[in-house]
């Protein structure tokens, strides 16, 4: 291939630039302001970040639970976090609320992606949203996420009201 010519210096087109092969841009040289309203770009070659959240009622004691959450799609799958938060605080000395986010791949047994588990006792904060470490970030096409909810203790009241959020992002293909 021949070297290619270069012009040094910023240049002005009045009309249409007409390319006989591909362009290379740099990356990130297309911004959102230069995709149209209208271009009806197919969900194959966009990136998608989905929030997935988890409740129990706010005036109710948590219970037990185990949800299965999603199946991952797409070629790149990562957890990019998840956080958990009570609304009122456990008042029994022994009272738990452990929260877990396990992983199936190829049809296995459940796993914890979590480096531990978050765990809400009577020390934990009203209201004050929780961050889990994770472990295991990266999924395949089709792992299974599930969220394990575990109560433990019998003193006095459990937390009430429980919100779970999980934030994963997935490259279609």
């Amino acid at each position: 291939m021949a070297s290619p010519s270069v012009i040094n210096g910023d240049q002005q087109f009045n009309g249409r630039a007409i390319f006989n092969n591909s362009v290379t841009l740099p990356e990130g040289g297309v911004k959102d302001r230069e995709v149209a309203a209208a271009a009806d770009i197919e969900y194959t070659k966009v990136q998608h970040v989905h929030a997935i959240g988890y409740q129990q009622d706010p005036g109710s004691a948590v219970v037990a639970e185990t949800k299965l959450l999603h199946i991952a799609r797409g070629s790149k799958v990562e957890l990019i976090g998840l956080k958990a938060v009570v609304i009122t605080p456990a008042t029994g000395a022994d009272r738990t609320v452990t929260i877990d986010l396990q992983r199936s791949t190829g049809g296995g047994a459940f796993a914890s992606v979590l480096t531990a588990e978050l765990v809400f006792d009577d020390g934990a904060t009203a209201r004050t949203p929780v961050t889990a470490a994770i472990d295991s970030a990266t999924l395949a096409e089709n792992d299974l996420l599930q969220l394990v909810i575990t109560v433990a203790g019998s003193a006095d009241d459990q937390a009430e009201g429980l919100l779970v959020t999980l934030h994963l992002y997935e490259r279609a293909t």
